[in-house]
């Protein structure tokens, strides 16, 4: 069975591994083992979570096993690595301990339950509540403070106050009586010509560096002033090249133009010709069928002449015959008598 540092290990390369591009690029930097990584990977997720619920904040529980208690309680202990919590009063175990007289006592101890199922509670209304993170910024100073936030009324929520017994016996004793005046630790240190040559000089290195910073500075304003004078003298360039293109494709597109029309000039004059020899022919032709006409109206009218002349003969030979025939019935009839 693998121990808990184990699979916390585990997790924390695999955490590496697979969102190692969230990740500061200098965070691992100097560690020489797995367990320096996974130090700095606790420290750097612990700091990274957003701390809606700390250390003193009252809390009810929402999850889990006996959520149905609606348990409240303060939050004793909170781990943002692991995402735990230790609720007073709630999933409380045995713990044996021993005294410092060597007997053994037997305690109530609450043990870790995940931060999820925990939701911190109103003051007003002693209800659980869903919080956001807000920053909010002074005008005066500009510095900014983050205040939890109710979604539900937008009202602030306070973080709770710690006590002074609450905090570290080294940030105690940094107030107390037993500290040496700095005037004295001076006075001791250095002598007074001494700490005027080191004051002075360290004011030196300060105008020094105030100096080269101000140089710094105008030789970055000048940099930039000469890159926007080089960006504008390109654009300008950019300009002037764009400009005679468009002047070279207005002029070839006049050469086109003219071309064209000259093109269609000839093709007008060709059409032209081509109408004009197409109406000669046309009236050629028309002259030609006029006269054909004409010589076929002549010659029907002398067929029909000529027809209406033999008819004529024919009916004068007839008659001549009819007169002849009539001669010789009166000449027969004459013999017969």
């Amino acid at each position: 069975m693998m121990k808990p540092t184990q699979i916390l290990l585990r997790r924390a390369l695999k955490y590496q591994s697979k969102r190692r591009q969230d990740l500061p690029r200098k965070l691992f930097w100097g560690t020489k083992s797995k367990r320096e990584r996974y130090q700095k990977l606790k420290a750097y997720r612990a700091g990274k979570a957003p701390k809606k619920i700390v250390k003193g904040d009252y809390v009810q529980v929402v999850k889990g096993r006996n959520s149905s208690q609606n348990h409240q309680g303060k939050v004793k202990k909170i781990n943002y690595w692991t995402r735990k919590v230790q609720v007073e009063g709630f999933a409380t175990l045995p713990r044996k301990s021993q005294r410092e007289d060597g007997s053994n006592i037997t305690q109530m101890v609450e043990r870790y339950i995940p931060l999820k199922y925990v939701r911190l509670v109103d003051p007003e209304t002693e209800k659980p509540i869903s919080v956001s993170l807000v920053t909010l910024f002074d005008e005066e100073t500009g510095e900014g403070r983050k205040y939890r936030l109710n979604k539900k009324t937008a009202s602030i929520v306070p973080f709770p106050v710690r006590d002074a017994d609450s905090e570290p016996e080294e940030k105690q004793q940094l107030n107390t009586t037993t500290d040496t005046d700095k005037d004295v630790v001076r006075m001791a240190t250095y002598y007074e010509e001494e700490f005027i040559q080191l004051k002075n000089e360290y004011l030196r290195v300060m105008e020094l560096q105030e100096w080269n910073e101000a140089k710094r500075r105008y030789e970055a304003d000048l940099e930039k002033a000469k890159r926007q004078d080089y960006i504008q003298q390109e654009h300008d360039v950019l300009v002037v090249k764009r400009a005679q293109e468009i002047l070279r494709e207005q002029q070839e597109n006049e050469k086109l133009q003219a071309i064209a029309k000259e093109h269609q000039t000839i093709v007008d004059e060709e059409v032209e010709l081509v109408r004009s020899k197409r109406a000669g022919r046309m009236a050629k032709l028309k002259a030609e069928r006029e006269e054909m006409e004409r010589l076929r109206e002549e010659e029907e009218q002398q067929r029909i002449e000529n027809e209406e002349k033999q008819i004529e003969q024919r009916r004068l030979m007839a008659e001549e015959r009819d007169d002849n025939q009539e001669d010789f019935f009166d000449v027969e009839h004459s013999i017969g008598k």
